[in-house]
């Protein structure tokens, strides 16, 4: 057959039976669209964030970055750097993280100063400026992602008419500062998406009380010469600075990515085969049909069998390359929308982009699972083309090849089932990296687990309708369920994927949240009151506070003591890790739930004593060492050993965290500057009483300080935790609500298909109402078949999921099996699609009688 013969061919067939094609093609959309759409938001976080820097660094190739908030003199390091042979260019940055206040929103932005050496460099952040021209400018200037979340007009970009000042909050200051630009992509291209904000120097260091002070030196290398400019800028650096590549950023926020990549792409597994299930539903309602129309090209027209395996591959391809177009609308939809969101957890340590990147890999990995799962769907028609089966019986039969599953194959799926959740246990119990494949095995074992679970129900449901006679429309659903054909079982596997999904992403979930509420308990529990800066979740924001301002905040009525507490990012290879340094007179050091080796007593005395830190379990795996060992940690005054007290949890920061001394720090770091301000109370004093007497000596400062207590700073981290986690969520819903409406379709069209049947038990007087609650019990059947199995199955993969975060990532988790939450999913999932169903199901039985006489 000539090619255009199969589109033909396959455009025929369209037009005769276009809802089971649209139906099949909806199934493959739906697994292609959420697919793509969480790996595309996952994978925009790094990506933006990439484009940003590159944006911002330009033609620069290395860099030298100070290791502390404060930055590092310029005054003799830039022209040392720039005297280095090979050095072609060399522009320094300043950077502060600051919160920008507008007139009707709130955002943490990073702040960099530009000037001329910088546009020198031809990044995007400044070739489209005249070189000098911000030095000049006395105001703030905004990228339009920014301007838009505090509430700054954009519709006139580029023009300074009009636009409100902005409160500006760093290092302990605030000031009101005009806006004088408001640029789009036109001016800073991916820039204009991120979380930042764009002043001259002069007028950075003025606000920051950083006079001369510099954070990093983008470097420009002549060709060849990266090698050796890089060694002289090791020596240039010695051991207080960091000279790394401009892309080492990306790559630490890709580490700090990585738990939630791997999460998404277990989800995008779950997807993937729930798309097949759902094309494989479609399919199957046309399968009586199909095979006889594949029958009468052989038999008739005298196609051969290998004619007849291309065109149900041509035709499965195109099917499968218009379900995925659609699905890749569908979820690039879901991805700049719903799912649209950058992590604000990590926007202390890094700048992140709000632009949603289309990147090649996740369209070719969800188009590819499209196109497999519309091949694999059809493989059943072509059953008849087996060796010994004779073509004549598909004339005389109106089922789908292999329809009728015997007890010996359900046998046999359940054994493989069990020894894929052997095999998983045992992935779980050896390697736990491949947790998440572990976790990929039980997800396929759902789906063979459905059959048995399946005969099961069918046996019990029997046993109910032979002890009680009258239950009539029991005994008629039976009856038709007896069969358990594969269409009833590829309905009940969809359920159960979805639910499967929803348990074991949801569960876990839970457990990471209720970690993270009980370390945040620890962590704010150690005084009454903080003093910090505004969304400032992990204390990292550093201020200069003189002695007599502190004196006369711990004057204060009701306040019993007042403490510096310390804190910042430090780079340690590729992971960007909290740094925590307390008082030796907090009341406890180290978070006691949060111990994995080790004791919080020990650890709390040896860190008090100086010299010794904790650090997260993952910290240490990477570092190669253990409780008693020594550690090097590069600080700002060179490389400084400790000694490791224990091992906790990463504290809720996926790249670990270091609890330290706040002695050995200020004199590691070479600062006095606390990041906040721990507010011990008198014996009687009420918290918010104290609190807003603090906050009046704060105005009187002019302080950009916040005072909170303890609860308020639970509730605003637990609240980002929730933040950061909400994509988890949003993804169990989207899947449930994914599958109950195509589970609900897909019954809905299999019920109407039946409408002849329905009518010769109209014949026999079976009253439309009483057909109506038959059909109804059957799909309940089904439905909770698939749903009890995929949350049995769920509480499995929540198990595993938590034992990959608590083992590999190092996230706190407190576990508690989620049979209440698996029991609510189980009863929605199985209401919402008996809701849809029953109104073509009420349709359908009220078929006339006349219609069994249809041909």
């Amino acid at each position: 057959m000539r090619p255009y013969g199969y589109f033909d061919l396959t455009l025929a067939r369209l037009r005769a039976h276009p809802f089971h094609e649209l139906l099949a093609a909806t199934g493959i959309a739906i697994g292609v669209a959420l697919a793509l759409a969480v790996l595309t938001a996952n994978s925009s976080v790094s990506r933006s964030s990439e484009e940003i820097v590159r944006g911002v660094t330009g033609a620069a190739t290395l860099q030298v970055q100070a290791r502390s908030g404060n930055g590092v003199p310029a005054e003799d390091l830039l022209p040392r750097v720039r005297a280095i042979p090979g050095v072609e260019r060399a522009a320094a940055l300043l950077e502060q993280h600051a919160v920008l206040v507008g007139p009707s929103g709130t955002q943490s932005v990073n702040v960099v100063a530009v000037d001329a050496d910088l546009a020198a460099l031809s990044g995007q952040l400044t070739r489209s400026f005249a070189a000098g021209a911000l030095s000049l400018t006395r105001g703030v200037v905004l990228p339009k992602a920014t301007a838009t979340a505090i509430g700054i007009p954009t519709s006139d970009a580029g023009t300074q008419a009009g636009l409100p000042a902005v409160r500006i909050e760093l290092r302990g200051h605030a000031a009101t500062v005009p806006v004088a630009l408001v640029v789009g992509p036109d001016t800073l291209g991916p820039v204009a998406d991120a979380r930042a904000a764009v002043m001259s120097v002069p007028q950075l260091r003025a606000i920051s009380a950083l006079p001369d002070r510099i954070s990093r030196i983008l470097v420009q290398t002549e060709p060849g010469r990266e090698r050796a400019v890089r060694a002289q800028l090791e020596r240039l650096a010695g051991g207080r600075l960091t000279v790394a590549d401009v892309n080492a950023e990306p790559r630490m926020l890709d580490e700090a990515l990585k738990p939630t990549g791997q999460a998404t792409s277990f989800f995008a597994i779950v997807a993937a085969l729930l798309g097949f299930l759902l094309a494989f539903n479609a399919v199957l309602l046309s399968a009586p049909e199909r095979r006889r129309w594949l029958a009468d090209l052989i038999t008739i027209n005298g196609a051969s069998p290998r004619t007849v395996v291309a065109l149900v591959l041509v035709q499965s391809l195109l099917l499968g390359v218009v379900g995925s177009a659609i699905g890749v609308v569908l979820g690039l939809v879901l991805a700049t929308g719903l799912l649209h969101e950058s992590p604000d957890y990590l926007a202390p340590a890094f700048t992140l982009g709000s632009r949603t990147v289309i990147s090649p890999v996740p369209l070719l990995v969800s188009v590819s699972a499209g196109l497999l799962a519309c091949v694999l769907a059809s493989a059943p028609l072509l059953l008849d083309l087996r060796p010994g089966r004779s073509l004549e019986s598909v004339y005389d039969s109106d089922e789908d090849p292999g329809q009728a599953l015997a007890r010996g194959t359900t046998l046999r799926l359940l054994v493989a089932a069990a020894a894929l959740i052997v095999g998983a246990l045992a992935i779980l119990a050896f390697l736990p990296s491949a947790a998440l494949v572990a976790c990929g095995l039980f997800a396929v074992a759902t789906v063979f687990a459905v059959p048995a679970t399946f005969l099961a129900i069918v046996a019990g449901a029997s046993a109910i309708e032979r002890r009680s006679p009258r239950l009539v429309m029991l005994s008629v659903a039976v009856r038709e369920l007896r069969a358990t054909t594969l269409r009833s079982l590829a309905l009940a596997a969809t359920g159960a994927v979805a639910v499967f999904g929803a348990v074991a992403i949801g569960g876990a979930r839970q457990d990471l949240l209720r970690g993270i509420e009980a370390y945040t308990d620890d962590y704010v529990g150690t005084a009454d009151l903080w003093i910090i800066h505004a969304r400032d979740n992990q204390a990292t924001n550093a201020f200069p506070i003189n002695r007599a301002d502190l004196d006369r905040l711990a004057a204060v009525p009701g306040v019993r003591a007042v403490r510096s507490y310390y804190g910042g990012f430090l780079d340690i290879g590729d992971r960007r890790v909290w740094v925590i340094a307390r008082p030796s007179s907090d009341r406890a050091l180290v978070p006691p739930s949060q111990m994995r080796d080790g004791t919080a007593a020990r650890a709390d005395a040896r860190i008090r004593s100086g010299g010794w830190a904790s650090i997260s379990e993952q910290l240490a795996s990477t570092l190669d060492t253990k409780v008693g060992d020594t550690i090097t940690l590069p600080t700002p005054t060179g490389p400084r050993r400790l000694k490791v007290a224990s091992t906790t949890s990463n504290l809720g920061w996926s790249p670990g965290a270091v609890v330290m001394n706040a002695a050995d720090y200020r004199a590691w770091w070479d600062t006095d500057d606390p990041s906040a301000l721990q507010v011990d109370l008198a014996a009687g004093a009420t918290a918010q009483t104290v609190a807003r007497t603090l906050t009046e000596e704060l105005a009187d400062m002019r302080s950009g300080l916040h005072v909170q207590t303890a609860e308020q700073r639970r509730d605003g981290i637990v609240t980002s935790a929730r933040s950061g986690l909400a994509r988890l969520g949003q993804i169990s819903t989207l899947l449930l609500i994914s599958a109950c409406l195509a589970m609900a379709a897909a019954l809905g069209a299999a019920i109407w298909q039946r409408r002849p049947r329905l009518a010769e038990d109209a014949l026999l007087g079976v009253l439309p109402i009483e057909r109506w609650r038959a059909l109804l019990i059957e799909s309940a059947l089904v439905v909770g078949a698939g749903c009890l199995t995929g949350a049995v199955v769920g509480v499995l993969g929540q198990i595993v999921i938590d034992r990959y975060l608590v083992d590999i990532t190092g996230f706190p988790v407190d576990i508690v099996i989620a049979t209440w939450p698996a029991l609510v999913t189980f009863t929605l999932v199985l209401a919402s699609a008996m809701v849809v169903v029953a109104i073509p199901g009420w349709f359908a039985a009220r078929v006339s009688a006349e219609r069994a006489f249809d041909l």
